[in-house]
């Protein structure tokens, strides 16, 4: 069978806990409340990746960037530095019902617009009580519920130097860090330099079960571990989480460059494809966002409604033994006669040619059309 939706090979539980175990360093140790040989190096291992003194372990991204906010508050001048300045997609704001207000009392300003990614205006244009309230800004790199846009480089350097030069912190929530490196084709410390802090995610484009690091200079590290204690993320052990983390990063680290080059190609097709059935079908079955993937995923608005994809979606399973999708998602900018599907490239479908894409779809569209 051909699965051109699943980035990576699909495992049952069993499978996966085999697959640690197996693939463990022989002389792997188990840590004792953050504390061990593997983890250490595995943290010293990112920290070097991303350029940063030290980093942590984290159970997830949500406490990973409550704690960085905590941190950052503490260390800005003045008790009237209460909030924090994000994109109005940010995680913290559309996942985490309102963690950062009920854990941390804090309030958080919006910037920019919805449906693009951020640049030096949006932050010039606020106004200056919104600024000096502001202890942190948080940039998504990419910015996922956009399908994946990233702020050109030039805006992000000058977002950094407008944060310093007003005494505020710049955290970077990295989840999709890695996707995004090969836009910007710079070295991940590189990208990283211009940040106060950055979280960065393992089970997103790396493919682990879990996990997430902190990472930022070594007096930070030592707060986050005070407050991972705080916040009751200081597990027994975190094994064997972290070693099946270590495992995908060692793995899929060099990999971003093709996934990234390849999903590029395939929209590319697909488009052509799209573009060419206006006069066949009368509609684009396919359009994207953004037109060329700025990352390693990319958002596709496909033309229809969602139970009618999903079980045209079935029938080209059972007949050709392609699986095109398997779920979708509310997507911004989305039209009314349109499902959207967040589509990853990843180690497993990138190695799928681009014309078996748009055989797949070409096949799901045939068979809507049948159905009419």
């Amino acid at each position: 069978s051909v699965d051109l939706c699943s980035p990576f090979r699909p495992q049952s539980a069993k499978s996966l806990l085999h697959h640690v175990a197996e693939s463990a360093a022989s002389d792997i140790d188990r840590d004792v409340y953050g504390v061990g040989t593997s983890l250490q190096q595995f943290e010293k291992q990112i920290a070097n990746t991303l350029g940063k003194e030290q980093a942590v372990f984290m159970v997830s991204g949500v406490m990973s960037q409550l704690i960085a906010l905590k941190i950052h508050s503490l260390s800005s001048a003045g008790e009237d530095k209460t909030s924090f300045l994000c994109h109005s997609t940010s995680h913290l704001l559309v996942y985490e019902q309102d963690s950062y207000k009920h854990l941390l009392n804090m309030m958080a300003v919006t910037v920019g617009e919805k449906h693009r990614a951020l640049t030096i205006e949006d932050f010039i244009a606020l106004p200056s009580e919104a600024v000096a309230k502001a202890h942190t800004i948080i940039l998504e790199l990419p910015q996922r519920e956009n399908g994946g846009l990233v702020p050109s480089w030039k805006d992000v350097v000058a977002i950094s130097e407008f944060a310093k030069q007003r005494g505020i912190k710049l955290h970077m929530d990295g989840a999709r860090l890695w996707e995004c490196q090969p836009f910007y084709s710079r070295d991940y410390s590189a990208i990283c330099a211009v940040f106060d802090s950055v979280y960065v995610s393992f089970y997103k484009g790396i493919g682990a079960m879990s996990g997430a690091m902190l990472a930022a200079d070594a007096d930070f590290i030592t707060s986050s571990k005070v407050w991972q204690r705080r916040f009751g993320g200081n597990l027994y052990t975190v094994l064997p989480v972290t070693a099946h983390a270590q495992d995908c990063f060692n793995a899929r680290i060099h990999t971003f460059r093709e996934r990234y080059e390849k999903l590029r190609e395939v929209v590319a097709a697909l488009t052509e494809w799209s573009e060419a059935q206006q006069d066949t079908l009368g509609y684009r079955p396919l359009t994207f966002n953004p037109p060329v993937p700025q990352c390693c995923m990319v958002h596709v608005h496909v033309k229809g409604a969602s139970d009618v994809i999903l079980a045209a979606s079935k029938v080209v399973a059972q007949r050709r033994d392609i699986l095109v999708l398997n779920r979708l998602r509310p997507l911004l900018g989305l039209a009314a006669d349109c499902s959207g599907l967040e589509w990853n490239m990843g180690t497993e479908n990138m190695s799928i040619p681009s014309s078996a894409f748009v055989e797949g779809w070409k096949a799901l569209f045939a068979v809507i059309e049948e159905a009419k």
